[in-house]
């Protein structure tokens, strides 16, 4: 934080970054919108996406949603995928622009394809509900990539039950132990469920996937 400081009084992106960290931690969120705003002025996307954010949510200033969309529209022509994103959630919240499916679909996939992960996850879930499965998928496993914990949850369940995809227990296992790195043991109940049906050479095969192989060995030791 002192390095980080000293680097703010002279670097604009050094502003945006500890804008971000003090508002992360609550410390001085007045001194976050001053240091986004100011980022923002010098044309550094992250800085211009976070002023957009504490105008739409009325942190350190009063909301004002259109003027946030502006900020996220100014940031996603320099670049910045996440404000895609955010303009997307806008369009279908109807936050401060009229509510406009389209366009929420057409950032929703421009954010996506950028690999923002809630981005992907949001679109997987879009794409399920006009059963494009297969495609659906494609976008939570991206997501799930990137540590989405709901998106590998989905991807896992897809996997065993065959949704979009051939049915694939090992990958289905590999994303319920994956959760476990995100805090998340929502996946253990399931896992544990499914190696009661395969091999131990399979068990062993996807907790090497997930990066948990000890847990691997424990779904191993517990079947019946």
């Amino acid at each position: 934080m002192p390095q980080l400081e000293s680097l703010a009084t002279r670097n604009a992106d050094a502003k945006a970054l500890l804008a971000g960290i003090l508002l992360d931690r609550s410390i001085d969120v007045d001194r976050s919108f001053e240091l986004f705003r100011n980022a923002a002025e010098s044309g550094v996307p992250e800085g211009k996406r976070g002023l957009g954010f504490m105008l739409l949510n009325g942190l350190g200033v009063r909301k004002d949603p259109v003027r946030a969309n502006r900020c996220f529209e100014s940031a996603l022509q320099d670049g910045d995928l996440h404000s895609a994103y955010n303009l997307a959630v806008n369009f279908h919240n109807a936050a401060g622009v009229e509510r406009n499916d389209s366009e929420y679909l057409r950032l929703l996939r421009v954010a996506a394809d950028g690999g923002i992960p809630e981005a992907c996850a949001l679109l997987g879930d879009e794409l399920s509900d006009r059963d494009l499965d297969a495609e659906a998928l494609t976008y939570y496993l991206q997501a799930a990539e990137e540590g989405h914990a709901p998106a590998m949850f989905v991807a896992a369940c897809w996997c065993r039950d065959g949704v979009g995809t051939e049915i694939d227990r090992i990958q289905a296992i590999r994303w319920f132990l994956g959760m476990l790195d995100r805090g998340n043991a929502d996946g253990i109940h399931p896992a544990h469920e499914l190696a009661q049906h395969m091999t131990i050479g399979e068990v062993r095969e996807a907790g090497r996937l997930a990066g948990r192989e000890e847990e691997a060995e424990l779904l191993i030791r517990d079947r019946v």
